[in-house]
């Protein structure tokens, strides 16, 4: 005999993507500011970074931890190439 039922009890999974978010928008803004003829390769991996977040939140909403923490991982790392690429920004 349980002392409450299953179905009192609900796990809510989420991602904490603000940081990220907020790096792939600085990215964003300086190339939009500063240069006046954006490389589409620069934007494409901005688009996929994206779709990487958003898909990670997908996961995330439908419990899949473990692919939405990979998809993550990817584009934390793609942020960071963005970042350091000196010729790239």
């Amino acid at each position: 005999v349980k002392g409450s039922p299953d179905n009192f009890q609900s796990t809510i999974n989420y991602l904490k993507t603000d940081r990220a978010r907020f790096a792939l928008d600085s990215i964003f803004l300086k190339l939009t500011l500063c240069n006046k003829d954006v490389d589409s390769d620069i934007i494409k991996q901005i688009h996929k970074i994206d779709l990487y977040i958003r898909s990670a939140e997908a996961y995330t909403r439908r419990g899949n931890i473990c692919d939405a923490q990979e998809l993550f991982f990817k584009a934390q790392y793609d942020i960071d190439k963005l970042r350091n690429c000196k010729t790239c920004i």
